[in-house]
């Protein structure tokens, strides 16, 4: 009928009838005719553009070779064989086409004459099979010289051969190598009866599709389809974020590997009906799952997946081998909780759009929407899902029993791929993968978890996919329970000053806390701790009653803890350091009416009061214990976090889950009576009771320093000297100010902050070092490590605790795949004092077992060692351009920093133009700076803006206020600045000539001018040629400024000045993850400014 009809006529209209009535009332313009023109030169296609940059910017790369073989039994006539492929060869143009460049730079096909052909034959052993295919299929092809295959017959047996093919994509595709297998047949079987093979002339050669192609597209189709992909994919995330193994290269190296995939019978043959009853096809079932489960991966809910078309929408071409598939994007909106079915439906008008718009080629899809450049992944989309539409297996050489064979795949074009194909009812294939990104194990998970998938929702299509599990019940068993096998016995009818007064039993005159001033034995701490006990329960303490504690750190402080216990009570720190308004705030927040306090601290607060520096107060009140008061499930403390609100929130811990931590650490630990505790943290945190309660639940020594020595580097160095601490809980600022080896320092914990690696190593060596995670809200620990040699994770569940790793419906997450780290156990808190709805938010019923969950606001995975790894704030994810970014990891590279001292990385800018300032504490040039961050984070992660300023805001708890960081100061656009040097004018010459731009400067960026890969390759060619240079297609990538690329070509490499450091033996690459703690820092604001004044 010569119309153009789309395909979602066939689907809506599926009848003869209905179809013919589309066709007569179309008011199509047909396409231009195809002919074959028999010209020997033609422009490249756009998708032969795309390969022939990629083959110039990776030199050497086998990636986009195309190799198969046929293993061939019985009687081979090698002369028919030989003739048969001579016969391909002249046929199809394609097969004979070179690679040239014009004197513009500008590519072309060039289609030269076959004088002869040889089919080269050799004798293997059937034990060289598998080298001689992988061999033959990293053949290196030249695209200018050429040939562009390879063939050779190799004899294994008088009856058994091996005939290799290996093609070069650029001018062959899966649908050629169909073509390519029945014209070999055809053409094999008429040769070996001395016949003239029958086949039809194709209609056209490659050639003149690439000149049609591109005159069909120059007008308004291409105006058309543009807007069409413009619209569609108009705020698509640029890159998937797939959790991965290893940080993504700065460039792909193509290297893979691939898994068997094979789905479940019953599944496929469920999945059947279910197209049938939704008017879809397999090929859209399949991908839909396929997008289904990437979101689950990668928790977004925005995908894009890449498919490959034939390209064939001529029927003067079905039958002419070339390159003519065209891979084009499904954007699939996975948002809110759509049932599979409902996904059907979108993944079918998402089809059939893309199919109506698959004219535009990918390679001008990119130009189109000109998203940004980067080696360290594809445009547009990094995951690809095809569906095989050819049958190989059935391919039938005259007599012969042929076999196809496919060499094993070392190579992967995207950092998922998922090839399946329907084979005689069976739905199988492969999952392809990045071997830069994941290594097999994992790819091998993902595999097993897609297959999962598919068999959930295939016999459920109208749960909500956010409901679908990845889980089989083993692994379900093995990250809900056996990763958390952590029961342990202890006395959980105890509280922790029983314990305590059991150990004073075992060792009365044995030193329990000293202070500098005054050091008490385990007997005396307890008849002080009863006085004050007696003297509140005479001031009405009962269980539960919220006492306040206002007391510099001391021997009466240690006490006061545990009086306040042994009356019944539950105490809340109040740091006297605080602002008077925010103790206010706590103290009229927790209703507080008794104060345990010093009479020299002024403290806004009107209730009655415990002076406990008066000995008076405690004059005439008994020695001996009281009885039991409070209950395990009564309250031990209450203490305050910073809120989202502004205002500060009191978390609520009970004593049972104290009383697990305190024995649990002690144990993991290693505290004895022989060991000296330190007491570091300031006891408005939650790692001093932790400090204070293994200590005394063992018999061990606490030794709580005033706090004008704890930070003080010579200071700290002698009291863990003289006090021979050998357990010490520090923040790695206190470790860096320590130069000295304390060799008493047996047993390390590693708290407060990112533990740089190079302190690992050092203090690491010949002690037991740790790692601990735990918020607040969990009785400050939930898991804790041993460091190992080259390991820096948070642990495995503390005893008593379980970890649940979910993601953002609920469901466990995978080994490998990351989620919120959930914490249930004995040690959960109550919750939020006077804060319900926080509560119930945060508190969450535990669907695993028994009690609650908190949800801690932690991004974190399991690994299949059952070790946790975890990645930081959820909350300090942000999206700009599409990409999520952790700011922590940002931070943590700018810290790494020799010179930085502190660094906070915030987002500004209006939605859809958000970018990053680093606010940066140190000595540093803005330049060298963002160099020296370049080298350790993808490009998209790089500040916009680097702001030196002097100390960061802070709350009133210590932590940094970025809401009141300064706005960043951004500079105005680059002035133009001319050429300097002759090279530097033919630079710019250049730049502009290809960019059709009038004027260049010297510093203006090739990509962010409007360069694309295509034009890149007319740029370095032009460059070469009139600079007489050898500029690789990568030094425009690595130096996108003329000024950087002159200096290149000057002999100089350009990079940012380095400075001579002394060398570090680092143990590791990754940052230790670890509780939160504080101290005073005196005479700074700040961590980053205490260590300045020591410096």
């Amino acid at each position: 009928y010569q119309v153009e009809i789309p395909l979602r006529t066939v689907f809506d209209r599926p009848t003869p009838a209905r179809l013919l009535e589309a066709i007569r009332q179309t008011g199509e313009t047909p396409a231009p005719p195809l002919r074959k023109s028999g010209q020997k030169e033609a422009p490249l296609s756009f998708a032969q553009s795309r390969l022939w940059f990629l083959d110039q910017f990776r030199e050497g790369s086998t990636t986009y070779n195309v190799p198969a073989a046929l293993r061939l039994r019985g009687d081979l006539n090698s002369t028919a064989l030989e003739q048969s492929l001579e016969t391909l060869i002249r046929r199809h143009g394609s097969l004979r086409t070179l690679f040239r460049e014009a004197p513009s730079g500008e590519a072309f096909q060039h289609i030269i004459d076959l004088d002869d052909f040889t089919l080269p034959v050799e004798s293997i052993a059937e034990g060289d099979l598998e080298e001689i295919l992988k061999r033959e299929a990293h053949h290196l092809f030249d695209l200018r010289e050429g040939p562009l295959y390879r063939f050779r017959l190799w004899r294994i047996g008088e009856r058994d051969h091996l005939l290799t093919l290996n093609i070069h994509h650029i001018v062959f595709d899966g649908w050629s190598f169909g073509i390519f297998l029945r014209e070999l047949a055809a053409c094999y079987a008429a040769f070996r009866q001395d016949q003239t093979p029958l086949l039809p002339d194709p209609a056209a050669d490659y050639s003149d599709y690439a000149q049609w192609q591109r005159r069909w597209l120059a007008g308004d189709l291409l105006d058309s389809q543009s807007a069409y992909w413009k619209d569609r994919l108009e705020g698509m995330p640029e890159l998937l974020t797939l959790p991965t193994d290893r940080p993504r290269p700065d460039i792909q190296s193509l290297r893979g590997g691939h898994i068997p995939v094979e789905l479940d019978p019953a599944a496929v043959a469920a999945l059947r009906q279910i197209c049938r009853e939704n008017n879809v096809t397999l090929f859209m079932a399949l991908e839909t799952l396929w997008a289904i489960f990437l979101a689950k991966y990668s928790g977004m809910d925005d995908i894009v997946v890449g498919t490959p078309l034939s390209g064939r929408t001529r029927p003067e071409i079905e039958n002419t081998i070339g390159f003519f598939v065209n891979t084009l994007p499904l954007r699939h909106n996975l948002s809110g909780h759509p049932t599979f079915r409902e996904l059907l439906g979108q993944t079918r008008q998402i089809a059939l759009e893309t199919y109506a718009h698959q004219d535009i080629p990918f390679e001008k899809l990119v130009e189109e929407l000109a998203p940004e450049r980067n080696t360290d992944r594809s445009p547009i989309f990094q995951v690809l899902f095809a569906l095989a539409d050819e049958t190989f297996d059935l391919f039938d050489l005259e007599d012969l029993e042929a076999e196809t064979l496919f060499p094993e795949f070392d190579s992967a074009k995207f950092d998922l791929t998922l090839n399946l194909g329907d084979y005689d009812g069976r739905i199988c294939g492969h999952l392809e993968y990045s071997s830069d990104l994941f290594d097999a194990s994992t790819a091998a998970r993902m595999a097993r978890h897609f297959h999962n998938l598919v068999g959930q929702a295939a016999l459920n299509p109208g749960q909500p996919v956010t409901g679908i599990p990845l889980l089989d019940p083993q692994e379900y068993d093995l990250v809900v329970c056996r990763f958390n096998d952590s029961a342990v016995p202890f006395p959980a009818d105890r509280i922790l000053h029983q314990l305590f007064e059991e150990q004073v039993e075992r060792t009365p005159d044995q030193i329990a806390v000293q202070d500098g001033r005054e050091e008490l034995t385990y007997s005396q701490l307890n008849r002080r701790a009863n006085r004050i006990a007696y003297a509140l329960i005479a001031m009405g303490v009962r269980p539960d009653t919220l006492v306040g504690l206002c007391l510099e750190r001391g021997v009466n402080l240690v006490a006061s803890i545990l009086g306040i216990h042994k009356a019944g009570g539950a105490y809340l720190p109040l740091d006297p350091l605080y602002p008077t308004e925010r103790l206010a705030f706590m103290i009229q927040d927790a209703g507080l009416r008794i104060m345990v306090t010093d009479s020299d601290l002024e403290i806004p607060f009107r209730g009655e009061r415990l002076l406990i520096d008066d000995p008076k107060e405690l004059t005439g009140f008994p020695v001996v214990n009281p009885g039991p008061v409070a209950a395990p499930d009564n309250l031990a403390y209450v203490i305050y976090t910073s809120g989202s609100t502004g205002q500060p929130k009191g978390v609520l811990v009970e004593h049972r889950g104290l009383v697990n931590l305190a024995l649990a650490q002690s144990e993991m630990f290693g505290v004895t009576p022989h060991s000296r505790v330190l007491q570091f943290a300031s006891p408005s945190f939650d790692a001093s009771i932790s400090e204070i309660a293994m200590a005394l639940v063992r018999g061990a020594a606490l030794c709580v320093p005033r706090s004008d020595t704890l930070l003080a580097g010579e200071e700290l160095a002698q009291i863990l000297i003289e006090n021979r601490i050998d357990v010490a809980t520090l923040p790695p600022t206190a470790l860096a100010s320590l130069d000295k080896e304390i060799r008493w320092l047996k047993n390390l914990i590693v708290a407060g902050e990112s533990c740089p690696p190079e302190l690992v190593g050092k203090w690491s060596q010949g002690r037991n070092f740790f790692n601990a995670y735990g918020p607040t809200e969990c009785t400050v620990c939930a898991t804790m490590s041993r460091y190992r040699e080259g390991q820096l994770t948070i642990g495995r569940p503390m005893a008593n605790t379980q970890i649940h790793i979910l993601d953002a419906h609920g469901l466990p997450q995978p080994p490998g795949v990351p989620g919120e780290l959930c914490v249930g156990g004995v040690g959960v808190a109550r919750g939020y004092l006077n804060r319900n709805r926080l509560t119930k938010e945060k508190f969450i019923p535990n669907p695993f077992g028994p009690g609650r969950l908190y949800r801690t606001g932690d991004s974190a995975r399991w690994l299949e060692s059952g070790e946790i790894e975890y990645l930081g704030r959820i909350d300090q994810q942000v999206k700009i351009r599409g990409f999520r970014i952790e700011l922590g990891e940002v931070e943590s590279a700018l810290r790494e920093h020799a010179f930085v001292y502190g660094a906070v990385v915030n987002p500004f800018g209006k939605e859809g133009e958000k970018r990053l300032c680093a606010y940066v504490v140190g000595d540093f040039e803005t330049a060298e700076l963002r160099d020296y961050v370049g080298r350790k984070l993808p490009h998209y992660m790089i500040p916009s803006v680097f702001m030196k300023v002097e100390t960061f805001p802070l709350t009133p708890s210590g932590k940094i206020d970025r809401k009141k960081l300064p706005h960043p100061e951004i500079a105005s656009d680059k002035a133009y600045t001319p050429p300097r040097n002759d090279t530097e004018k033919v630079l710019c010459a250049v730049f502009a000539e290809v960019l059709g731009l009038e004027q260049v400067g010297i510093h203006d960026n090739f990509f962010e001018l409007g360069g694309n890969s295509l034009l890149l390759v007319r740029t370095r060619s032009l460059a070469n040629k009139r600079l007489a240079s050898q500029l690789n297609i990568t030094d425009f990538f690595h130096y996108p400024t003329i000024a950087r690329l002159a200096e290149l070509l000057g002999g100089v490499a350009p990079s940012p000045q380095k400075r001579e450091l002394p060398a570090v033996q680092v143990a590791a690459e990754d940052a230790v993850a670890i509780i939160g703690m504080a101290g005073h820092f005196p005479g700074a604001l700040t961590v980053e400014e205490y260590w300045d004044n020591l410096i």
